[in-house]
């Protein structure tokens, strides 16, 4: 019988648990990713010989070794945004607002409240409510027009909801473990890759419109492990295991 070749198609998931003082957190799922590789560069220095006037290469100095990666992401879960916007995701909770000032108002300008999916708002200027045919609210987004401008402070006080609030590029320089569940669908072998230490860059788009499904390119790079480094069976960057589902 002919050898079946050693050929492979991937598919997987990947997982990824935030390092605290090189300790991993719990792992989390990334979502579907579509596109993933890792890739090993080196740094070198070509050595060629001057006795024999061929000046050919004889040797190879290689000074540095890395690992990096890319993915695109599709999903937008609590963890991936944090890694995407190199920030810390937070939920706040709905608040009231009560008599906060607004100051004096001029028609027909946009005024951003600064609070979402607002509810019971009224708007008062000096001691009287202010009438709702003179100003345009959107209280989903909390944005306001007065058309008619009142003549004295405009305060106002409302039931603010609740968010998930993601501040940009606030928390750089995070670090993750990486674990990536893999299946050959070709021969039905699993396929595990870890990555001890990894850092995200923070160089990511974030497409605000889209056509079609939107999707997140993520590019990392690994950084070593001494406590693995000498190891060989680990080695400093991280492993690939690739198995067979026992019968």
């Amino acid at each position: 019988m002919a050898k079946k070749p050693d050929l492979m198609s991937l598919q997987g998931e990947w997982l990824a648990a935030k390092l605290t003082n090189g300790v991993a957190g719990a792992y989390f799922e990334m979502g579907n990713t579509p596109e993933a590789n890792i890739g090993i560069t080196t740094e070198t220095v070509d050595h060629f010989t001057a006795k024999d006037g061929t000046r050919a290469k004889d040797a190879v100095l290689r000074k540095a070794t890395g690992v990096t990666g890319k993915m695109t992401a599709e999903e937008i879960n609590k963890q991936n945004k944090n890694i995407v916007f190199s920030g810390n995701t937070s939920s706040v909770a709905s608040s009231t607002i009560a008599d906060e000032v607004l100051g004096v108002v001029v028609a027909g300008q946009i005024i951003n409240l600064g609070k979402r999916n607002l509810s019971n708002v009224v708007f008062k200027a000096g001691s009287g409510a202010v009438d709702a045919s003179t100003y345009t609210l959107d209280p989903v987004f909390g944005t306001v027009v007065f058309n008619t401008a009142p003549s004295e402070a405009v305060s106002w006080s409302a039931t603010a909801g609740a968010v998930e609030r993601t501040a940009i590029a606030n928390s750089l320089g995070n670090e993750y473990a990486l674990l990536f569940k893999g299946i050959d669908t070709y021969s039905g072998d699993k396929l595990v890759v870890e990555l001890w230490r990894v850092q995200f860059s923070p160089e990511t788009e974030f497409a605000l419109i889209n056509e079609e499904f939107a999707s997140f390119d993520l590019e990392f790079e690994c950084l070593a492990d001494a406590t693995k480094a000498t190891d060989p069976q680990l080695g400093s960057f991280g492993i690939v295991e690739q198995f067979k589902i026992v019968a």
